[in-house]
């Protein structure tokens, strides 16, 4: 069975999630800082009237935060009521949120075709980034894209 991913990069490294997961990628906006939010937290921003909360998968990933710049992109997630659809015919995806969460990232890349049995496990300690968020590698002509397990990524930290 094909799978496709939205491949984006964080620092050097090459990511992906299930096309299936993105509702849209944004450029341009400002996100509004929240005190006392998190540490992952980058703030909120208004899309369209609805209250997006923007994550920087970066911290959780142990990577060092990024600045913002002109390639900067927000991939804004599906909520689990928009995935309910798949769901009842019979597609398998992983969880995100109940509210609209935002990945804020530093460069949106390809769209990533591949066989399901392409997916290979990841080996120990991928870039130094936990296993717990990686669902595994695919091997791209000149280099690994790591497909991210994202309903671990937007747990709570504790």
């Amino acid at each position: 069975m094909k799978k496709q991913f939205c491949s984006f990069y964080l620092n050097r490294y090459l990511l992906g999630i299930e096309v299936l997961l993105v509702r849209e990628i944004i450029n341009g906006i400002d996100i509004t800082p929240v005190d006392g939010a998190g540490e992952d937290v980058t703030g909120l921003l208004n899309l369209r009237g609805q209250i997006v909360t923007v994550i920087d998968p970066s911290v959780k990933l142990g990577f060092t935060r990024h600045g913002k710049n002109d390639s900067n992109s927000i991939i804004v997630l599906k909520t689990e009521k928009e995935l309910e659809v798949y769901r009842r015919n019979g597609i398998s995806l992983q969880n995100t949120s109940r509210d609209i969460i935002g990945l804020y990232i530093d460069k949106i890349d390809d769209m990533v075709e591949t066989e399901e049995s392409a997916i290979l496990p990841a080996p120990a300690n991928v870039d130094s980034i936990d296993n717990k968020y990686i669902r595994g590698v695919v091997k791209l002509k000149e280099t690994l894209m790591t497909v991210l397990k994202i309903d671990e990524l937007l747990k709570i930290s504790k």
